[in-house]
């Protein structure tokens, strides 16, 4: 009984999560069906921006400034603030968080990239064919 309760709630836990992601996937293919071809650059962007934000907050957190103070019966004695430099696991840090977060973007850029291109080869095909009528 426990064991099954168990699955069910995990079961619901990852379709939760999956739905979102569904979603947005429907968006983007419905997106880039649309006769503007523009249109479906949007989500890749919105994708690549939000990417380079947390990016810049994973940049700002590792670079920082340390500030100390010693305080002795109520009175500040000591003070002084250290800047920390970023290091190289700093520096992978970022370039992994950019990486990881632009797997959306990789994604919503392909979908497009398959449609933008299967929309040519439309094109081409009609094109031809007006050219075969003449």
């Amino acid at each position: 009984m426990m064991i099954t309760r168990s699955i069910v709630v995990v079961l619901l836990g990852l379709i939760l999560m999956l739905l979102p992601v569904a979603l947005m996937i429907v968006l983007q293919v419905w997106l880039c069906k649309r006769e503007n071809r523009w249109l479906g650059l949007i989500l890749p962007a919105l994708s690549l921006c939000l990417s380079a934000v947390i990016c810049l907050g994973v940049a700002v957190y590792s670079v920082g400034s340390v500030r100390s103070e010693m305080v002795v019966d109520g009175q500040v004695v000591e003070m002084h603030e250290e800047v920390i430099h970023p290091q190289g696991s700093d520096l992978f840090a970022v370039a992994a968080a950019f990486l990881v977060f632009n797997i959306p973007t990789i994604i919503y850029g392909g979908i497009w990239l398959s449609y933008r291109n299967r929309r040519g080869a439309v094109e081409d095909l009609k094109k031809m064919n007006i050219q075969d009528l003449e």
